[in-house]
């Protein structure tokens, strides 16, 4: 059968042991809350008894409280410090507008374990509550909120269940005359002993319930929440890591393309060669200049402030650069035209980074323009 959830309002009975009067004249009980182990309802009472393949809603199914539900940290601390009810509260749980009205004690702040069952101390300080006690309304029913998976299963034990309890959120404890419940659920003082009980609300209806119904849900659905938030952290991981290798790659096939040019003798060579005519060709115009440690570019620069104090290479690219320095060279060699004619024509011919294309260009026009005024000087 395919695995439904079903939400309740649940309250269930539980034991009271060795009351104590105080001097204000509050009393004061052990309670045994709840306990691991299987309880029968109607399927009717959870709403749609076809969600647990009853036949009919008298159908009774068994429904199993495990210890990892019960005693879980989740759903000892939801009931710490929680009011004390005479009855259940209309609507079934205590909030902010009507905890004044039907608060009666309240429970201890310390749930513990105590062998298969929860156990706590609580309180009871409205006077009516206690009278009503002491004539035999000595049963209490905690109220929670609980969900319910259906599925069939067996316990360590060997006992068949129909759903299983998953969790539970204490919301109160209500002083009872008998809750529905069974003789192992029973409400113990130094007197007597009597039975313990639940009830839950169920779609909007009223729905008793033993003890041993509400707390499985918890420990499945935390642990399937953690489980998800590891597999999503995993993924994180691998995809850093993924990205990190990509990267890495990168530099490495960067670092290979380096390394095989500097294994290159002809690119080594051909590089020391450009060096060298670069130098020879600009060391007669700056006969001064300091070449080593010098990039090229910075050669080329200095070299045009030679005839152009003023130029700026800024935002030019090396294309630029270069033609610069070559019309620069031609036009003080020709001299057919003033400095300040030159500098227009440098700076006209200068170029922005990204414009490569269009500085090559400029670049053959100048070596055209060049080669027309050898050949001019020629015939004349």
């Amino acid at each position: 059968m395919t695995t439904n959830e079903v939400n309740h309002n649940f309250s269930d009975s539980f034991q009271i042991s060795s009351r104590i009067i105080t001097d204000e004249g509050f009393v004061q009980a052990d309670a045994i809350m709840s306990k691991v182990g299987i309880a029968e309802y109607h399927a009717g009472e959870f709403g749609n008894y076809k969600d647990f393949g009853a036949s009919s809603p008298e159908e009774k199914i068994r429904v199993y409280r495990p210890a990892s539900t019960l005693f879980n940290d989740a759903t000892l601390k939801s009931f710490s410090n929680k009011p004390v009810t005479l009855g259940h509260p209309a609507g079934g749980e205590v909030n902010s507008k009507n905890a004044k009205s039907v608060s009666v004690g309240t429970i201890g702040d310390i749930i513990s374990k105590d062998g298969d069952s929860m156990k706590s101390r609580i309180t009871i300080t409205d006077q009516k509550a206690i009278d009503e006690m002491e004539s035999g309304k000595s049963f209490l029913s905690i109220g929670y909120k609980g969900k319910i998976i259906v599925e069939k299963g067996m316990t360590d034990s060997g006992e068949n269940f129909d759903a299983k309890l998953v969790f539970m959120k204490g919301n109160h404890v209500a002083l009872t005359e008998r809750p529905r419940a069974g003789e192992d659920c029973k409400v113990i003082d130094e007197k007597k002993e009597v039975l313990n009980m639940s009830k839950v609300k169920i779609n909007g209806i009223d729905v008793s319930i033993n003890d041993e119904a509400v707390q499985a849900v918890s420990t499945l659905i935390d642990s399937n929440s953690q489980k998800e938030s590891k597999i999503l952290e995993l993924e994180e991981k691998v995809k850093t890591l993924n990205d990190e290798k990509t990267k890495l790659e990168a530099s490495n096939e960067v670092i290979k393309q380096k390394l095989e040019s500097l294994n290159d003798e002809d690119l080594i060579n051909s590089k020391v060669q450009e060096r060298i005519n670069l130098v020879d060709s600009v060391s007669k115009y700056i006969p001064e200049f300091e070449f080593s440690g010098k990039t090229d570019r910075e050669i080329k620069v200095a070299a045009i402030k030679h005839f152009n104090d003023s130029y700026d290479d800024t935002d030019k690219c090396d294309v630029s650069v270069s033609a610069t320095l070559e019309a620069s060279i031609f036009y003080g060699k020709s001299k057919k035209e003033s400095h300040s004619e030159v500098v227009k024509k440098i700076n006209d011919s200068a170029f922005s980074k990204g414009e490569v294309q269009q500085q090559k260009t400029q670049k053959e026009l100048a070596i055209e323009k060049r080669d027309l005024e050898i050949n001019k000087e020629k015939v004349q």
